[in-house]
């Protein structure tokens, strides 16, 4: 029996082992792994997009929870979870239908994100995820303080943006300047002429 060279074979199980991994190779370089989201099933499937909005006070702090499934847009507006918005609208299923079969091809185009061991504290963030209905096919947690995950987030909301429009999300999400309150001065006051003092009435018979 002929034996292979050890050479030539190790030559061609290395060109398998490249030809298998190239595809996870390319998708992994796109930012997502978008593999079997050509499967999905409108549904039962789920597609969340949260805006974690940055610590400023109060009455400027707007996050909120857009989230879309079969038949329906439901988008929650809050202040440090204080719910300001609670509103649903309905979704025509092929328009549904066709995003879900679409989100592969848009996901594959996004950059990767980049990470920080330290974390964001007080910026904005979002956070993007799948779920087939049963486990999360894409879970994205893009922190903005680091400055290419800002075109990201900015995609992504892109992605989202025809349901977004259907709650009127811009609106519901505003908050104005973000500038501090100013205290206007007080009027002046108007001093008012004080009455003379009224005389008491004379006694009777004083003639």
């Amino acid at each position: 029996m002929q034996r292979q060279p050890i050479g030539r074979r190790t030559s061609a199980s290395a060109w398998l082992l490249i030809t298998l991994l190239l595809p996870s190779l390319v998708a992994c370089g796109s930012g997502i792994s978008t593999a079997g989201l050509s499967g999905l099933d409108p549904a039962t499937t789920t597609v969340t997009l949260r805006f974690r909005d940055s610590s400023v006070p109060p009455e400027y702090h707007r996050s909120y929870v857009l989230t879309v499934s079969e038949g329906q847009v439901h988008v929650v507006v809050d202040s440090y979870g204080d719910v300001l918005h609670d509103v649903t609208k309905p979704l025509p299923s092929d328009d549904w239908a066709k995003f879900v079969h679409g989100l592969g091809g848009q996901l594959a185009q996004l950059p990767q994100p980049e990470r920080s061991s330290e974390g964001c504290a007080g910026g904005t963030g979002v956070e993007f995820t799948i779920n087939d209905g049963s486990s999360d096919r894409v879970d994205l947690d893009v922190d903005n303080c680091l400055t290419g995950n800002e075109a990201v987030s900015a995609q992504l909301r892109d992605i989202m943006e025809p349901f977004a429009s259907r709650v009127d999300l811009q609106v519901l999400a505003s908050r104005g300047a973000r500038v501090p309150q100013t205290t206007l001065p007080s009027p002046p006051t108007t001093r008012l002429p004080t009455p003379a003092p009224t005389p008491p009435p004379e006694p009777e018979g004083s003639d």
